[in-house]
């Protein structure tokens, strides 16, 4: 119920990373991803995504989706701004941002953080 992907170089994910529907954790870092596409937030059962160290400038819109994730690792991407979907994300427990272009008091974090979240800036 693991996917490792890591170290690969990979820029894109296949739509079909969404038919994967007893996926646990995914570990995408080191690789060159600039995009995710949509379909991951099919991935109900999705508790942890590691996607540090790629080049992502953006998120998708699937915060309500992922409901399981209770780790996501953001570190070392290229992010200026998150989706206030992620506020959705209920179980989330910790968000590592370090090494981004997002700032300590931006209104996601906040909230995030209201709710004990653990979010590393």
């Amino acid at each position: 119920r693991e996917l490792h992907l890591q170290d690969n170089r990979l820029t894109t994910l296949p739509a079909s990373i969404g038919e994967l529907p007893l996926l646990r954790k995914l570990f995408l870092q080191n690789n060159a991803l600039n995009k995710l596409p949509a379909s991951l937030g099919k991935l109900k059962v999705l508790t942890e995504l590691n996607l540090r160290n790629n080049f992502l400038e953006e998120l998708p819109d699937i915060g309500g989706e992922l409901s399981s994730v209770t780790d996501l690792d953001l570190r070392q991407n290229r992010l200026k701004n998150l989706p206030e979907s992620i506020t959705h994300l209920q179980h989330l427990c910790k968000l590592d941002l370090r090494w981004n272009e997002i700032k300590e008091n931006h209104p996601v974090i906040e909230t995030l953080r209201q709710r004990g979240c653990v979010v590393y800036v």
